[in-house]
């Protein structure tokens, strides 16, 4: 009996310390903020660049494109400390090529429209009209989704699906990935 009783403390103990440390290592929820390389908050207003050179479209069809530089100028709107919201004012994509064959993609318009971020995650309407080829232009649409790590300047779309909204012969859907650093005039922009 004596022994039951040291075992269902032990137990006990166990499953309080257990307890405590899974409770302590839990971050709290957390919003975004921008911080610029000084370490002070970015003014709303301001302007940031948020620049890829490895942004891809998979397309339904299997075939692949990518762009050399993608460049979205944005305007801050919102800035912590629950969230963070950027409105575009450009972008541009360019030598943007279908893989491996290296036919030219043009990008004729390209659209994130409003980015919000917050707690490590984030989205964007997104629309684009691409020619492919010279051949066909085909216009898709959807949302962007967005992730990055905490005090890094790096803002990812890991798959986001587009669907076709016009083009006869363009594939029905296309997947976008890709990697986008932020920085405004004074250097690198990190997500806090």
């Amino acid at each position: 009996m004596f022994h039951l009783r040291t075992m269902n403390k032990k137990a006990f103990l166990t499953i309080v310390i257990i307890s405590l440390l899974v409770l302590g290592l839990t971050a709290p929820a957390s919003g975004a903020t921008l911080t610029d390389v000084s370490g002070e908050p970015v003014e709303i207003g301001s302007k940031i660049t948020a620049t890829s050179n490895n942004l891809v479209s998979t397309f339904g069809s299997g075939v692949s494109s990518s762009c050399e530089n993608t460049a979205v100028e944005a305007e801050v709107a919102e800035n912590g400390p629950e969230q963070v919201t950027l409105d575009q004012l450009s972008a541009t994509a360019t030598g943007c090529k279908i893989k491996p064959s290296g036919v030219p993609v043009v990008v004729k318009a390209l659209t994130f429209g409003m980015i919000v971020l917050a707690e490590g995650e984030g989205s964007s309407p997104f629309k684009s009209s691409e020619e492919l080829g010279g051949l066909i232009t085909c216009n898709y649409g959807g949302t962007a989704g967005f992730t990055y790590e905490a005090e890094t300047d790096v803002l990812s779309i890991p798959g986001s699906l587009m669907g076709l909204e016009s083009g006869p012969g363009c594939p029905a859907t296309k997947n976008l990935h890709g990697d986008f650093a932020l920085a405004n005039e004074s250097g690198p922009v990190t997500i806090d």
